[in-house]
Parts: C-alpha cells; structure tokens; sequence
C-alpha cells in the first residue's frame, strides 16, 4: 500500500492486528543448542526451550536433521533448567545420543537414554549442589563440570556459595574437585580480572597433574571468557586485552593471535553460561564462523571469507557441525527467534523450528536504525531507534509521534532487536 492511500490518523490511534494475545500465545523462549551425531553421521540438533503455556517449564527437544519430526524428551514432572549464579544456562549436554540435563526442582543432574526412557539421577541427592555447563568425556566417561555448593549458605557460615570444576563418575556418583578458589569458573561474569588457564589431566581423568596448570592469558583489567578448543588443539576464546571483546588463538606453540581484530564486540555480557558467538568447523579447524553485529561471517585463518545472507538481524549459539553446516537460534525485528541451519558451501538456510508461529502483514512491524547520541564525560552512546510503522495509517503533517525510552536498570546486557 503506498504513502498516499494510507489513512491519517493521530499517533496513538492506528489500530494493529498486534496484541499481548497474540504475542504471549503458544510461545516459547530458546535457551540451549548442542549437537550430536547418528552412528551414519547425520547431524542431530538438540535444544531447550522455555515454554509459557506450561508455566515456563524448560523442555529439551531434538531432531535428526532431514530424517524425523522434532521429539520432546522431558516428561510431566521435570524442567530441565539449572540455578547456578541464579541465571542459569548451560543446562544440557549430549554424549553419544544419552541427553544429560539439570533438573530444576531438586538441580540434580540426570540421565535420559531416549525421549521416552525416563530420567534417572547421577548426582546424589544433596540439594545444596547445583550443577552447569558440564561435557562428558569419551575416554574416561567421566562428565566435566561446574558445581555450586550452597552447604555453607544454608547453614549459615557463609553468605556466598563455593564454585568449582569437578569430575564426575555418573555410575558412581562420585565427585571430585580439580579446581576451586576463585569466585567464579568457565564464562560467567568475566568483566574484573579474568584469567585463562589450562592444566593436564591423569590418564584416570579424575585430578589434575601437578605442576601442569598453565595461565594463557588474562589479568588485572581484562575479561576473557568462551574458551573453546579446535579439533586440531589450538585453544581459542575471547578478550578485551584491546579494549573490545574479540576472538584470539592460543596456538600450540603458547603465542597467542587476535584472530578476528575489529574495534566491534564479539559476544556479549556472559550471564548465562552455554554463550556461543563462535566456532570452529571440525572437519576444517582454520575455518570458523562468527556472530557480530547480527551479521554470520565465515572466517578462515583470519581472513574473512565470506557473509551469509539468513534474513536474520541476530544470530547466536553458534554450532558448526561435521557436515558443512552452521546451527544456531536466529531473529530479527520482523522474525520470531527461529532454528536455523546455514549451509556454507551455498548459504542455503533451512528453518528448523520457530519459537511462535505468527502469521502478521510485516508492513505492521518496525525495524530499527541504530542511532549515536552524546553522553556524559564526552563519551558517545548507542540506541536502537524504531519509528512509528503501519502499512495502513500514517501520522499528521508536522505532528511529532510520542516517544517511549526503554532502559536497562539491570545485569548489564545489549539491546534486543
């Protein structure tokens, strides 16, 4: 419809087929994005979601990409969602098509054999523990994870609870504390003197040999946080040694390469655990995709090789898999947060699931421009600015749309588009 059959209407009194109704409707929220593989090597996507119309109850599904239907996995009764440093996150993980997850009732972790196998504990049953961002290994069959242990808390001799990394037998239940000290482990609020370390472990997997405990990088004044290992050993993360959160490569030789430098943030605040704004491609550790500034960049030893064209303005939980292609939750202003796949050879996406369906005119929605404004202290400051939009009315000459500022009071965060 153009400009000039639109009807003239004061701001305020257009009328939309937008409504809460319809945006609360039969709606969920993403959360995590893992895969794992079939014994023929297809690619299987697992994810969880919170899901408002059962009371924001967090349910894992999955889905054998191009072969089956996704399946839900947590029955009545359990949601699959962890509390450590109370935001959470890094609630599932995959070995070998065995789901593993944080239960939120009692935070014990469990064991789920198939979407119809019901979950069986591998911790004990202490709730003062809680469990997050875990990973199995295939060698020892022991699980890596971070473990809260609020004990002290409840009983009164502290006001904080003790965060570790532990090994952990799930035939057993045994744990094991590998290291312990600092205030926080792994990615979470990584802005006040990060460091980096790494460390070998036994050939039992269950300590850490003496001596081995190596810092990479980090110190006073830098946050490092998304350490994530290349198929080929290289370790990569990211850093604001320059003032910008940006990828670097520790390589096996200890020098240390900012492999993606930009006066841009990679990433974002890591409140929640399970953050992934890269990654690697296993069958080709040069190559590696990143998400910033909504864009999807395919990058190869440094160089960028090329920009995907999704439709989507945000992409994140980046997951690159052995078969060429680039799992991750995508969105933007006129899009729900969608399931995707990108497949890098020819930029074919495929859409996997949506977390609502609406069925809107996107003429009724507004998309933003990002705007500069003068701040304090002769700093500059970032909006998102989105104009009155719909494609039926439009305001009178010379009258000014009212506007309503949305601001952050609180964790440190970005805005959404």
């Amino acid at each position: 419809m153009s400009a000039s059959t639109k009807s003239v209407k004061p701001f305020g009194e257009w009328k939309t087929p937008i409504s809460s109704a319809i945006a609360t409707a039969k709606a969920s929220r993403f959360q995590d994005l893992v895969l794992d593989a079939t014994d023929n090597g297809n690619d299987v996507v697992y994810w969880s979601e919170i899901r408002f119309d059962e009371g924001g109850r967090t349910v894992v599904s999955s889905c054998e990409v191009g072969k089956s239907e996704p399946k839900d996995w947590t029955p009545a009764g359990f949601s699959a969602r962890t509390t450590v440093h109370e935001y959470g996150g890094g609630n599932i993980f995959v070995q070998k098509g065995n789901l593993y997850f944080s239960n939120f009732s009692d935070q014990r972790l469990y064991k789920q054999l198939t979407p119809d196998s019901t979950p069986t504990p591998v911790t004990a049953a202490d709730t003062s523990y809680r469990y997050a961002n875990g990973d199995m290994s295939a060698k020892t069959n022991l699980i890596y994870i971070i473990r809260e242990d609020h004990s002290k808390v409840e009983s009164g001799q502290a006001k904080e609870p003790t965060n570790s990394v532990i090994c952990l037998d799930p035939s057993t239940q045994q744990e094991k504390v590998l290291a312990c000290g600092a205030d926080f482990y792994s990615t979470p609020k990584p802005w006040y003197d990060t460091e980096l370390w790494t460390a070998k472990l036994t050939k039992s997997g269950d300590a850490i040999i003496e001596g081995s405990a190596k810092k990479i990088a980090g110190g006073k004044d830098v946050s490092v946080m998304i350490p994530r290992w290349t198929p080929s050993g290289e370790l990569r993360f990211i850093s604001d040694e320059n003032n910008w959160w940006n990828v670097y490569e520790s390589a096996l030789d200890g020098s240390i390469t900012n492999i993606y430098k930009m006066d841009r943030e990679v990433g974002q605040p890591a409140w929640l655990f399970g953050n992934q704004p890269y990654d690697a491609n296993p069958s080709s550790p040069g190559e590696y995709v990143v998400s910033c500034d909504g864009l999807l960049t395919l990058m190869e030893n440094g160089v960028k090789k090329k920009t995907f064209n999704t439709g989507f303005t945000s992409h994140l939980l980046l997951n690159f898999s052995e078969s060429g292609r680039v799992y991750c939750f995508a969105h933007s202003a006129i899009q729900v947060s969608t399931l995707i796949s990108v497949n890098i050879l020819d930029g074919k996406v495929e859409i996997l699931r949506k977390s609502q369906q609406v069925d809107i005119d996107e003429g009724y929605f507004s998309k933003f421009t990002e705007i500069c404004y003068n701040t304090t202290d002769g700093e500059k400051s970032y909006a998102n600015y989105y104009k009155p939009t719909n494609k039926d009315y439009e305001g009178p000459d010379g009258e000014l749309p009212p506007l309503l500022v949305k601001a952050h009071g609180g964790l440190p965060t970005f805005s959404n588009n």
